[in-house]
């Protein structure tokens, strides 16, 4: 096992102890070969991931517009790669997908701001998530 290997380990074991589970909504632009869009498609997918308040050192990502009140950050790996029946599919996160947490709170991803590497190897992303759940007053 090399430090890299190492290094993607720990970070899913912060996923596992601070996380939680999202289902990832994505949507996919279907185009013609002259480029025009003639449908979308949904993918899902299950992650792990980490949804926390922006702390102080992050102020300057609220101060430059890029979060809004409301806003938190998530922590989530680079790819999630998944095999099944032999077949080996990897998802990505973009920004605009959206992540139901298990209470049906839906976030949307606003932006993707880091994107830290080891040597080659990307460790994890972080963003900003939106709470887009629309609840009526009880």
């Amino acid at each position: 096992m090399t430090f890299q290997d190492d290094i993607l380990d720990d970070f899913s074991e912060i996923l596992s102890e601070h996380g939680g589970f999202f289902t990832v909504k994505s949507h996919v632009e279907d185009k013609d070969s002259f480029g025009r869009v003639t449908g979308t498609t949904e993918n899902s997918f299950l992650i792990s991931a980490w949804i926390t308040d922006i702390t102080k050192k992050d102020r300057k990502v609220h101060d430059l517009g890029t979060a809004v009140a409301g806003s938190r950050m998530v922590y989530f790996k680079h790819e999630y790669a998944k095999t099944s029946g032999g077949v080996s599919t990897s998802n990505v996160l973009k920004e605009g997908d959206l992540l139901v947490d298990r209470e049906n709170n839906t976030w949307r991803l606003t932006n993707i701001i880091k994107e830290p590497f080891f040597s080659d190897q990307e460790i994890y992303k972080k963003g900003i998530v939106k709470n887009i759940t629309l609840k009526g007053s009880a």
